[in-house]
């Protein structure tokens, strides 16, 4: 734990949700109204590292997390940098509801480039980590497959590699780039968000308490 890490003082976040190890946040900075994460409150660099006693509570969390946003925007996407070009250097799982559904469809190069992997679930990513390290993470969201891509020996800060051209997929070239026009202006975006996942919350609380 660092005293200098916002997500290891995890208890300064505006929090959505919480459990015993996990907490979903909003996003400081959100590119789109309900952007979030999923944070390990003890410092991890990825969500790859997470232990197995933990991988379960995580996934619920996760499942619900995504089921409250599919209820309140439509379709979620999911992205992760694990372990790499992170501006803060502990695992946080982004989710980013797009609204629409929409087919991770990539250029044929950057299969041919051997560096993107589809994964069999979650259980695939924790294995994968243990024997590769890091990577980057992606789902278009809904039922589609994980994805990773593996690290890029060459990037720099000055190009687009293949890690953006996936967020350009998964949120539309022109929602790309005004997120990152407007992201630095992002309260009035977390505001709503906050006031739609409470009453989204409130309204399951009363299905579940008719439903007993």
């Amino acid at each position: 734990m660092s005293d200098l890490c916002p997500f290891c003082n995890w208890q300064t976040q505006d929090i959505l949700e919480e459990t015993r190890n996990f907490c979903l946040i909003t996003d400081l900075y959100p590119l789109i109204e309900g952007h979030s994460l999923i944070i390990p409150k003890t410092h991890r660099r990825c969500i790859g590292e997470i232990p197995p006693e933990e991988q379960a509570e995580f996934l619920a969390l996760w499942i619900y997390a995504k089921s409250q946003l599919e209820q309140i925007y439509g379709w979620v996407s999911n992205w992760e940098n694990g372990g790499i070009r992170q501006a803060i250097k502990h695992a946080h799982l982004h989710l980013l509801p797009i609204g629409t559904q929409k087919t991770m469809e990539l250029p044929a190069k950057m299969w041919q480039s051997g560096r993107i992997v589809r994964l069999d679930g979650w259980s695939a990513l924790f294995e994968w980590h243990k024997t590769n390290g890091f990577y980057q993470l992606f789902q278009a969201g809904g039922d589609e497959p994980l994805h990773i891509l593996r690290p890029s020996a060459t990037w720099t800060k000055k190009k687009m590699d293949e890690a953006d051209w996936v967020r350009v997929r998964q949120m539309g070239m022109w929602n790309f780039i005004k997120a990152r026009i407007i992201r630095k202006n992002g309260l009035q975006m977390r505001q709503k968000f906050k006031t739609k996942w409470q009453l989204e919350s409130c309204k399951g609380e009363e299905q579940n308490r008719a439903s007993r």
